[in-house]
């Protein structure tokens, strides 16, 4: 048995979980060294933000909240606010490794037209995680912040954990930019001084990781050789969010939201129209069109969706070399950014069969001792982990291996009074022998500790990768 705790605002007693929520737990591990409790929230809360999530949760007195129907109550994020929900069948953000259609990702947003600028914010969750991310734009600094509320809870991988909690803490983008939970690294892709990003790399239809993605009927519109437009007499098949019936059931709820409701949500459009309008707002642009990467608030790498399918359909593989996929992949792999998945499901064809069928007997087989993180990661299929880029390619020589698996949080964006700058994975020819050495020590420390690189979460070297680099850096 594992003991558990982490103070809030609220109930402090110690929640005892049968399992952890990765090995070694080190994502409490993390936190504990930034603080927790109503000390941290209150550090948090000292900053002065003037966005919806600030406002909200910094009120005194402290808001009581025990799961996320409380959260949104709080954040004006319900039905009577008018808000809306979406549902991703894949992620890249800091839950990426857990994120499949049997472990689908929330995000709860607000009505977005009309968007009012003083309550632009958005909650996303997904299970096996204890934290909600959340963002709010501040009009008076005219940026993005970015939030974590952690939180205790009995459970990590059903619906019971989304209600129960036992306290809360807050950090902010700041608290969390020197740890393996910052949200800048990604969100603030040109550094600091730069605005934070509210990002989605599918920002245009069709939405292939998205809930609602249930296939393309034939006929469907794509580029022959020559450039000409020309119609390919074929379909794809996908069925979305559809595995939620058989988590949940019909009537029960995922991330606080009805199934029902998520089931018929039009997910993509939601959080694109989402980002767009709240990118317009934020640039001051008001009704002229701004679409990525264009919006220097919004996503940077636009994914080409529709031409990987397009590939996918005229020649038999969207993956196949010089295409739009193969292209996409070797442009933002090399900064450390992983890739959305070529095809719309990413789970190993054997274990979505059996664990589709009774995803609770596959919880309770798992039995104390095991952590979530590595039961949802096991569901993503090898090949998926590899082309996403939570595992390394085995003919990359050892450069290549670290500015992939370690220059989106190792680079030269990377702010340089942080404790990371201090290695850059994208600049080798200036690496001296004491931060080689630590790079070993570190990229060998077991799966269980807090200092393990890169954190489990954002990818993963086998034995073969580590060897290749520390031969490299010795």
């Amino acid at each position: 048995m594992t003991l558990v705790v982490i103070a809030g605002c609220g109930d402090d007693r110690p929640t005892v979980e049968t399992f952890s929520a990765s090995p070694g737990d080190v994502e409490a591990k993390w936190l504990a060294r930034v603080g927790t409790g109503p000390r941290q929230t209150a550090a948090a809360c000292a900053r002065g933000a003037a966005d919806p999530v600030a406002r909200a949760l910094c009120r005194s007195p402290a808001p009581v909240i025990g799961g996320l129907d409380d959260l949104y109550n709080t954040l004006g994020l319900t039905v009577a606010d008018g808000r809306v929900a979406a549902v991703a069948t894949q992620s890249l953000g800091l839950s990426a490794r857990t994120v499949s259609a049997l472990n689908p990702r929330t995000i709860v947003l607000p009505r977005y037209s009309p968007l009012d600028e003083n309550g632009i914010l958005a909650a996303a969750f997904s299970r096996g995680e204890r934290f909600v991310e959340l963002v709010g734009y501040d009009p008076a600094a005219n940026d993005f912040n970015f939030y974590l509320l952690a939180f205790e809870s009995s459970d990590l991988l059903s619906e019971r954990m989304e209600t129960g909690w036992v306290g809360w803490t807050l950090y902010t983008d700041h608290d969390l930019e020197d740890t393996p939970l910052d949200c800048t690294s990604c969100h603030r892709p040109e550094g600091p001084g730069a605005h934070r990003r509210l990002l989605m790399r599918q920002f245009e239809y069709p939405w292939l990781q998205w809930g609602d993605f249930r296939g393309l009927p034939p006929p469907v519109v794509c580029t022959d050789e020559t450039g000409a437009s020309t119609l390919v007499d074929a379909g794809i098949q996908a069925d979305g969010a559809d595995l939620l019936r058989a988590i949940d059931g019909e009537l029960g709820r995922h991330g606080g939201i009805p199934v029902t409701e998520l089931l018929i949500a039009t997910s993509g459009y939601h959080l694109s129209s989402f980002i767009n309008y709240a990118s317009r707002i934020a640039q001051g642009i008001d009704d002229v069109t701004c679409s990525a990467p264009d919006c220097p608030f919004s996503e940077p790498h636009p994914f080409p969706t529709h031409d990987v399918l397009c590939d996918q359909l005229q020649h038999g593989r969207a993956d196949e070399p010089g295409g739009a996929w193969a292209r996409y992949r070797e442009q933002v792999s090399a900064r450390g950014i992983p890739v959305p998945f070529f095809t719309h499901d990413l789970l190993d064809a054997a274990v979505r069969a059996t664990i589709a069928a009774d995803f609770d007997a596959f919880i309770a087989a798992t039995g104390p001792g095991g952590d979530a993180f590595t039961l949802l990661s096991g569901l993503i299929g090898e090949n998926a982990a590899r082309a996403i880029g939570f595992l390394p390619d085995e003919n990359d020589a050892a450069p290549a291996l670290l500015a992939k698996m370690c220059g989106r949080c190792h680079g030269a964006s990377t702010d340089q009074s942080l404790a990371r700058a201090r290695f850059d994975a994208t600049a080798l020819e200036r690496l001296d022998a004491a931060t080689a050495a630590n790079v070993v020590d570190r990229l060998s420390l077991p799966r269980t500790s807090p200092d393990r690189m890169p954190p489990l979460r954002s990818g993963e070297l086998p034995d073969w990768a580590i060897a290749r680099i520390t031969e490299y850096l010795k």
